[in-house]
């Protein structure tokens, strides 16, 4: 299995100039699956809402395409966090 798109190696969390925090891409699909999982226990009526498709709707479409990338991305960025050793931890 190749490299994975995500690259996990990198830094985290990185304060900028300017006073804001950029996340890793891991990072941002941890909190977008947050807080579609946290809508979906704290807002049920909002959650079922979502499932109303309606002509000109746009919220169900991206919702269905954010859980789909979820899905078939986290656990692969996952399982190559866990891999090691990284490139910076093995001596030459």
């Amino acid at each position: 299995m190749g490299r994975f798109w995500l690259n996990v190696e990198d830094i985290y969390i990185v304060p900028s100039i300017g006073h804001k925090t950029y996340l890793s891409n891991l990072g941002l699909i941890y909190i977008v699956s947050y807080v579609l999982g946290m809508t979906a226990r704290y807002f049920p009526s909002t959650w079922v809402s979502l499932s109303r498709v309606e002509k000109g709707d746009s919220i169900y479409p991206l919702v269905i395409k954010m859980i789909n990338f979820i899905q078939n991305t986290y656990p692969k960025a996952i399982l190559e966090f866990l891999k090691a050793p990284y490139n910076f931890e093995i001596k030459e």
